[in-house]
């Protein structure tokens, strides 16, 4: 576990306050699942409830890993520990996608061998609760994530709301099935909870996929936001043509988790005054963090 830092920010107290909750909720969520997923003799049941243990482990991690990034830099992460953000997104999109694909291959084994379920009317009723629960636990965790500028909030409220639409599939399946199976139709009543589940998997992978997309060029460094490169590249013309500099050899940006880092490189005389770079320094980063407070920029110089 990082170390505790004092933390200031009522923004970043209420993240950790959430993230804090949302631990709370799973390790509560995720034991009664089992338990119900045992006493149905359920597969679909079990995955969602190994679903909530494993989510346990996302937020305990999520917790140090706000903790960790708030810690100053230092001789070994020169740059911080904002890249352990990226880093945590992508393991809970990698956590979404196993769990959609092992839903996926149980419920193809159960379209093979189908096995009628026992006390279908508690997973009725455990779906039914649970959908309202992490749907609401997810848009207030998403509304909370805006509000504190988090990245990990938004991402641990996607496994909330899946887990929601998740639990309405099975409510919905298990209460279609337990009617089907008063009637003449009662043997496909065990094809209907592994074919929607199929169907619910498929739907689901996008927003994780997309998930560790966008993290994925975060650790990697691709330059992101073209917008706000080109708003800086336009400041840095602007700073270039009122100190008569001999123009612009780059401007770089790069993404770690909510910081961005951004470096301007001036073509200059070589015989610029120290005095004048750093007018041209104050200049350019006055005017970078005005529009966007959040953002570390670098000056550079070389001669020309």
């Amino acid at each position: 576990m990082a170390q505790d830092i004092d933390i200031k920010n009522p923004g970043e107290t209420k993240e950790l306050f959430v993230l804090k909750l949302s631990a709370a909720l799973t390790v509560i969520y995720g034991i009664i699942g089992v338990t119900i997923a045992v006493l149905c003799d359920s597969m679909t049941m079990m995955l969602d409830g190994l679903y909530g243990v494993a989510d346990v482990v996302i937020s305990f991690l999520a917790i140090a890993v706000v903790r960790k990034i708030r810690l100053p830099a230092n001789e070994r992460y020169n740059f911080g520990y904002a890249k352990y953000e990226p880093f945590m997104t992508a393991v809970d999109g990698i956590l979404i996608v196993t769990i959609c694909a092992a839903t996926v291959f149980s419920s193809m084994q159960d379209i093979i061998h189908p096995e009628p379920m026992d006390n279908v009317h508690l997973a009725v009723i455990y779906s039914f609760i649970s959908f309202f629960i992490c749907i609401g636990f997810g848009i207030y965790m998403k509304q909370a994530g805006k509000r504190c500028h988090s990245t990990i909030l938004p991402a641990d409220a996607q496994l909330w709301i899946i887990e929601g639409v998740v639990s309405l599939g099975v409510f919905l399946a298990f209460g279609i099935s337990e009617y089907i199976s008063t009637t003449y139709w009662k043997g496909y009543a065990n094809y209907i909870d592994p074919v929607l589940c199929i169907i619910l998997a498929v739907f689901l992978l996008a927003k994780p996929i997309s998930i560790i997309r966008d993290s994925f060029y975060d650790l990697v460094d691709a330059s992101p936001y073209q917008d706000l490169k080109d708003e800086i590249m336009k400041i840095a013309r602007a700073c270039a043509e009122e100190h008569r500099l001999h123009g612009i050899k780059s401007v770089k940006i790069r993404k770690a988790g909510r910081k961005l880092f951004v470096i301007v490189h001036f073509l200059a005389d070589k015989s610029l005054a120290l005095h004048h770079t750093e007018v041209v320094k104050r200049w350019v980063i006055d005017r970078v963090i005005k529009a966007y407070p959040d953002v570390d920029v670098t000056i550079l110089f070389s001669g020309r």
